[in-house]
């Protein structure tokens, strides 16, 4: 059918589908968009240095902590406290070969006073002086003993300085029992030499018999 000139076309005509969509839900189609856009990659950010995150995080707590000298009203002028020096612990050489050696003794004092009891023999002194002449020498090849142990029992019960220094005082007090004994004897003998000895009686002579 021809048209004359001028004339408008009224016939009906199919809109798109997404034409039509939008006319008849256009909030559908902003969140269709919105959609759209919050899907797309965010840009790449550079990556933090782990030293700079870790030096950041560090200033960060320095700043929060009320001692810190940051956040003291000096700043990081105001000087460090001294902390407090550990205790000295007990050192298992305290007890010196000597010490040892005299704490030897002891067993030939009491060997020589038991000989005596039993009537083995009547002075005990020559087994005394045995022992003072020979202690030494077991002491020498003992103490590196002691030592050892008394350092291996403390690198286990680091705590317990005390228990070794009081097994130390033990023996040197051990070793002043002898040099009690030899005290005791020496003064003894000083007492009995400064008594007067009794005088012996002189005989009364009889009467004369003519």
């Amino acid at each position: 059918m021809a048209r004359t000139r001028g004339a408008k076309d009224k016939t009906l005509r199919k809109k798109p589908f997404h034409q039509r969509r939008s006319a008849q839900h256009p909030a559908a189609a902003k969140t269709v968009t919105l959609t759209a856009v919050t899907q797309e990659s965010p840009p790449d950010r550079p990556a933090i240095p782990p030293d700079e995150f870790t030096a950041a995080i560090a200033a960060e707590l320095q700043t929060s902590q009320p001692g810190s000298p940051a956040s003291s009203p000096h700043g990081g002028d105001a000087p460090a406290c001294d902390s407090p020096s550990p205790a000295a612990s007990f050192d298992p050489a305290g007890l010196t070969l000597d010490g040892l050696a005299a704490a030897w003794q002891l067993p030939f004092y009491a060997l020589g006073v038991a000989l005596r009891a039993m009537r083995v023999t009547p002075d005990p002194e020559p087994i005394f002086a045995v022992g003072r002449r020979r202690a030494k020498d077991l002491a020498k090849p003992s103490y590196p003993i002691y030592e050892h142990y008394m350092r291996e029992y403390l690198a286990v019960n680091p705590d317990d300085t005390v228990g070794v220094a009081a097994g130390a005082t033990a023996l040197n007090a051990i070793g002043i029992v002898p040099e009690i004994i030899d005290a005791v004897v020496k003064a003894r003998r000083k007492a009995a030499a400064a008594q007067p000895q009794p005088q012996p009686s002189t005989p009364i002579p009889g009467p004369l018999v003519t």
